[in-house]
């Protein structure tokens, strides 16, 4: 059902099942796909795909080169696609619906939490949202940055400008990251760390210690007992690391070696290697 407040552009593609609420504003050239709904007073503007069965809430702003995959729900009040905070770029929501620059891909079954801000990237650029993500409110994922799947991002977590999450891993309550940081897969971040290095695979930091692995994130991900234990072996060997045919030791390996800001180290090899 439409209601007939609604304003909808004629270059927009209605599927079947699509409900779109009192007062919202569908403009540009996009399309809604089968079954998806667009809030009272929602806008949707601009380049864009809604993936079947997603939900753009009240009030909420899609905006730009957007990319949506299915069953993803927008709460309200979150803004979605707006212009990269970049000083290069101040005017970019001024010109047409941001044109011109990259587009935002998101995956399927993602929560992006009220008041939420995910950024279009620069120009030539990519934003990447993967699937089956939750992204609380006041969180912030600015230009460039690429979340795998199934990460969290909890409540005003900041990942700045071409930063990198992968798989599992978690952003806890108030914590930073600094541009192009890398974050690698089921790592957790304290809440209120500020983080400047990149943090290893596997990885529980506080504040800007990496004090133990991630085993309950683990486990939460599906990795078995087995699989727990050479990631255990392989941070209590961390300083040696690089020699073997261990996949998990291969995995933290090349992430270092793919560094360009730095690696945090487990806090117990620092303080074996100072006594």
């Amino acid at each position: 059902m439409i209601d007939r407040t609604a304003s909808i552009s004629p270059d927009v593609e209605v599927e079947d099942g699509v409900e779109i609420g009192h007062n919202a504003v569908v403009c540009g050239k996009g399309r809604l796909e089968h079954d998806s709904y667009v809030g009272h007073g929602a806008v949707v503007e601009g380049d864009f795909v809604i993936g079947a069965g997603s939900r753009i809430d009240h009030h909420a702003l899609v905006r730009g080169h957007v990319r949506m995959g299915s069953d993803n729900w927008i709460f309200p009040f979150a803004a979605v696609g707006t212009g990269p905070e970049h000083r290069s770029h101040m005017n970019a929501d001024r010109s047409d619906f941001a044109r011109g620059f990259g587009p935002l891909k998101i995956g399927s079954k993602n929560h992006i939490r009220e008041f939420a801000t995910v950024n279009l990237p620069t120009p030539g650029g990519r934003t990447e949202i993967g699937s089956d993500c939750y992204v609380l409110a006041y969180s912030h994922v600015a230009h460039d940055v690429m979340v795998s799947d199934s990460v969290t991002l909890a409540t005003q977590a900041l990942l700045g400008g071409h930063a990198t999450v992968d798989d599992h891993a978690y952003v806890g309550l108030g914590a930073e990251t600094h541009q192009f940081t890398r974050i690698g897969r089921h790592a957790m971040i304290g809440m209120g760390s500020t983080i400047l290095k990149d943090v290893p695979p596997y990885a529980v930091m506080i504040g800007t210690r990496f004090v133990k692995i991630n085993e309950v994130g683990m486990r939460r991900g599906g990795m078995s007992e087995a699989e727990i234990d050479a990631v255990r072996r392989c941070y209590d060997r961390f300083d040696e690391i690089g020699s073997g045919d261990d996949p998990y030791a291969e995995q933290v390996r090349s992430f270092m070696q793919g560094s360009k800001r730095g690696v945090y180290g487990p806090e117990w090899i620092c303080r074996r290697n100072s006594q």
